[in-house]
């Protein structure tokens, strides 16, 4: 079974605990800020990022190690059909709006009314001049003609509200194709590192699958423990923090600042509680990619009780 990379942490803070690195990591000087000696270092964001939608995977974009922003494609799933109801959908949503706004067929049917009318009123002309000279079947066809023709503008009308509520219709179906072409463009959700591609270049996914893992590396969390006989809880809350992070061979420590975010209220053995703090990382002098704190590092840390 597959344990996230949370979980891992999780699962190597209780190793620790039990350890003795972070369950007994106290402040070394009662009398002065307090210094945890032994403090571990852990993620505060990271994010399996899934398949929306199932189909084949047609692009990878990033690598493992790489470093990614919010939005950043990542991978794309088989798109084809989708990008071909989005053509189809705005080519029928184009029609349906010439359609709409063009009216030529009520102008034509305007006209054929006129002329309809004319028909009719001279005929009635000659009937009232010459009784008999056009007969009564013929006027009433005339005035029938032209009834129609009045009718022909209404309906001419009706067709390019329809139109417009057609290309309304299309306008949708062009925007559900775009959201389909979206949901299978997999995109980062935060900025971070790749840490794991799950699927190849052309294996099948299904929606819910893993694609790509990333770790959110540019803000970290350091935890520890205090005893509340020396600090109180409300004494540590929103304070600000050093940590130190022990330099390699012949290389000076390195120092990031941070400030608590977590004070538990729960004290646990040996009246200690729980405390987190949120540090900014930093990059390697010189590198884009490497990161001078790791999640899992064992690191010092200072509250700055000022």
């Amino acid at each position: 079974m597959k344990i996230s990379m949370r979980g891992q942490w999780l699962a190597l803070i209780s190793m620790a605990a039990v350890a003795g690195w972070v369950g007994r990591a106290r402040a070394e000087n009662p009398l002065g800020p307090p210094v945890l000696p032994h403090c571990l270092v852990s993620l505060v964001d990271e994010a399996d990022v899934p398949a929306q939608e199932p189909g084949v995977i047609t692009a990878l974009t990033v690598k493992e190690g790489q470093r990614v922003a919010k939005g950043d494609l990542l991978a794309r799933i088989d798109d084809v059909q989708a990008q071909c109801e989005k053509r189809k959908a705005q080519a029928e949503k184009a029609a349906a709006v010439e359609q709409a706004t063009n009216d030529i067929t009520v102008r034509y049917a305007q006209a054929e009314a006129d002329v309809a009318l004319f028909a009719y009123l001279k005929s009635k002309q000659a009937y009232d001049a010459v009784p008999g000279s056009v007969t009564q079947v013929d006027l009433k066809r005339l005035n029938l003609e032209h009834e129609r023709a009045v009718l022909s503008i209404d309906k001419a009308k009706l067709d390019m509200r329809v139109a417009a509520f057609t290309a309304e219709e299309k306008g949708a179906e062009a925007d559900a194709a775009d959201e389909a072409i979206r949901r299978r463009q997999i995109k980062a959700p935060l900025d971070g590192v790749v840490s794991q591609i799950t699927p190849h270049l052309g294996e099948w996914v299904k929606p819910g699958d893993s694609v790509v893992h990333i770790l959110r590396m540019d803000r970290l969390q350091v935890e520890g423990f205090l005893e509340a006989k020396q600090y109180p809880q409300s004494e540590i809350r929103d304070r600000t923090v050093t940590v130190t992070l022990k330099g390699a061979k012949n290389t000076e420590p390195v120092e990031f600042t941070g400030r608590i975010v977590f004070v538990s209220p729960q004290e646990e053995a040996g009246n200690e509680y729980r405390i987190k703090a949120e540090v900014e990382n930093r990059l390697v002098p010189g590198s884009n990619v490497e990161w001078l704190l790791h999640p899992g590092t064992n690191v010092t840390m200072r509250i700055d009780l000022k």
